[in-house]
């Protein structure tokens, strides 16, 4: 298994959330969402500000606070449905699986919805603490029996599901599954990555592995957009190699327990549901989407991938998209 940055590649009812936190504060000061984890994918708990440094235009920033993060969430699963995804029954299902798999690990009380697209929206369900309405549309799409034959409109479909985030909240996260290709959108990339983050929206993804170029322009740059898009708001993406029949590994054996596959997902997954709320203060004002870093302080880190944010939402943006507090 090989990092690369924040990507993992594997070559073989009523919505209890917490509100977000420091709401009304200006603009210097925020809240991003952190994972750090061992090489081997296991997360890193028990972090203080003096864990941490991180500098915005080559300036500091000052580290407030770090507290863990494990309140029910609010996901949306964003499923591809177009045809280069329904090309290969059993590849589809795969797919489906996966989407499946993270509906049975939400923890308790989290909220669950589901956008499933071509070029147009074929299936929504709304946020919703039924998680068994969801499987089961799921175990209707595993089955085949309905195949969609659109084009993609992957921009699109993410658009949608993060309007169903009306009022921001900790750890919000879309969860998309797709081959990345987009031949059909006409969301622009650069407002809707503006909008994932002042909404505080993490993007995390699985995809089949490319060993090679696509072969149109979609193919090629569609899955290094999403993949920046993943980096930029914090989540990460997880891509697998197809087994020698040309399937997705099963993510369990015969015995119900994960694979190597299964597990790997099992960590994207945890990284969703738990972090940490890393309280920072920035140096300055801007009024433009900005990057900055963050990295673990201390003697023994070389081994340690931290997961987060690598871009900030522009002050404007975050003071007009966050509720005031009198």
């Amino acid at each position: 298994m090989r990092w690369r940055g924040i990507v993992l590649v594997l070559a073989a009812g009523v919505i209890a959330v917490r509100p977000l936190h420091g709401q009304g504060d200006s603009c210097l000061h925020r809240t991003v969402p952190v994972n750090v984890l061992t090489a081997k994918g296991e997360t890193v708990t028990g972090l203080t500000p003096e864990n941490f440094k991180a500098s915005f235009h080559r300036k500091a920033v000052k580290i407030v606070s770090v507290t863990q993060d494990e309140a029910p969430r609010r996901v949306m699963i964003v499923l591809d449905s177009s045809r280069s995804m329904m090309s290969q029954r059993h590849e589809w299902q795969g797919y489906v699986k996966v989407a499946r798999y993270l509906t049975e690990r939400l923890p308790l009380g989290s909220a669950i919805g589901l956008t499933v697209f071509t070029e147009k929206i074929e299936r929504s369900i709304p946020l919703t603490n039924d998680r068994a309405k969801v499987q089961d549309e799921l175990m209707k799409l595993e089955s085949g029996t309905e195949v969609f034959k659109g084009k993609t409109a992957l921009w699109d479909a993410v658009n949608a599901a993060s309007a169903e985030f009306v009022a921001p909240q900790e750890g919000d996260a879309i969860y998309a599954v797709t081959d990345g290709g987009d031949n059909s959108s006409k969301t622009d990339f650069a407002k809707l990555r503006a909008n994932l983050l002042q909404k505080r929206i993490r993007i995390f993804t699985f995809s089949r592995r490319l060993d090679t170029p696509g072969p149109t322009h979609e193919l090629y740059e569609g899955p290094m957009a999403l993949e920046g898009l993943s980096e930029s708001t914090g989540g990460y993406a997880v891509n697998f190699n197809p087994n020698p029949v040309g399937s997705l590994p099963e993510l369990r054996d015969k015995s119900g327990k994960p694979t190597a596959e299964g597990a790997l997902l099992l960590i994207q997954f945890s990284e969703i549901f738990g972090f940490n709320r890393v309280e920072i203060e920035l140096p300055e004002r801007f009024d433009k989407i900005q990057a900055w870093s963050l990295a673990i302080a201390g003697p023994s880190t070389h081994n340690l991938i931290i997961v987060y944010p690598r871009k900030l939402a522009g002050c404007v943006a975050t003071e007009s998209t966050m509720p005031k507090t009198h």
